[in-house]
């Protein structure tokens, strides 16, 4: 899991990095699960996964929190024909 730190009424965010594990280019879809917290965002939102042993694609997951709230919650989904990556997100009020 990754925790993405910001102040209310502003941007923050984390960083994550994505190896292809496969020996062929993949193309990709990167987004949210149902019921993930609207403040979260991610870019990029499509894309091309490098092949086995090239650069990872780097996603910036954003965090705007507008109101106050005890929890925000999402989960990071990035999937390919051949994969698919989860990682739960927790949107930190600082």
């Amino acid at each position: 899991s990754y925790d993405a730190p910001a102040r209310l009424n502003q941007r923050g965010g984390v960083t994550i990095s994505i190896q292809n594990e496969y020996s062929t280019y993949a193309d990709f879809l990167a987004g949210f699960a149902p019921g993930s917290d609207p403040a979260i965002a991610v870019v990029p939102s499509s894309g091309t996964l490098n092949r086995r042993g090239g650069q990872p694609q780097e996603f910036v997951i954003t965090f705007e929190p507008q109101n106050l709230k005890d929890t925000y919650d999402a989960v990071f989904v990035v999937e390919t024909e051949d994969h698919k990556w989860q990682y739960q997100i927790r949107g930190i009020l600082q």
